[in-house]
């Protein structure tokens, strides 16, 4: 539904924010969710179901999923509620910020990582649905000045300071409903 979401709003011009990269980076995205193989978008799935199950509608939540096949991208995917007393276009702002922020720091905590992808969404979506960000960043050139960058914005966001590993296991075929 991702993948369906991301792809509309890029071919129609109509995503909220738009990177420096413009369609290049949105086209990137898509490609690297696409190419998964089915069983790591299935894993990817259900940790996401799994967030927004046990997130509630006013907590912030990072996570970092790190590619089950070496090589391929990571993904950060942050849930950020959405302030009371801010414009909802401002808070579209701030998430797209974070999130962008996060991949970086990704890069920091991961010395392999080349490819980060970054996903952001409201924690509680309503009948009405919400809103999906979706971001790149390029990590296969990392100077020392970026590092030290990133280490204070790191530092003054308080964010990703110690990264928990999150194990889980995925059947490659659901399980047979009785």
């Amino acid at each position: 539904m991702l993948i369906e979401q991301f792809a509309r709003h890029a071919l129609q011009g109509t995503q909220h924010l738009v990177s420096d990269g413009g369609f290049h980076d949105s086209e990137k995205v898509l490609r690297f969710m696409a190419g998964e193989p089915r069983l790591v978008r299935r894993a990817y799935s259900e940790n996401l179901k799994n967030m927004f199950e046990t997130t509630g509608p006013d907590m912030r939540r990072i996570r970092v999923l790190s590619p089950l096949i070496p090589g391929w991208p990571f993904y950060i995917v942050l849930l950020l509620p959405v302030p009371e007393g801010r414009s909802y276009a401002e808070y579209r702002e701030v998430r797209q910020n974070l999130l962008y922020a996060c991949c970086q720091i990704v890069r920091l905590k991961f010395s392999d990582a080349r490819d980060i992808v970054g996903i952001a969404m409201e924690p509680a979506q309503d009948a009405k649905g919400g809103s999906e960000d979706a971001c790149y960043f390029d990590a296969q050139v990392w100077t020392q000045e970026q590092e030290n960058d990133v280490r204070e914005l790191q530092k003054d966001l308080g964010i990703l300071q110690d990264v928990k590993v999150h194990q889980s296991n995925t059947q490659e075929y659901p399980a047979a409903k009785t």
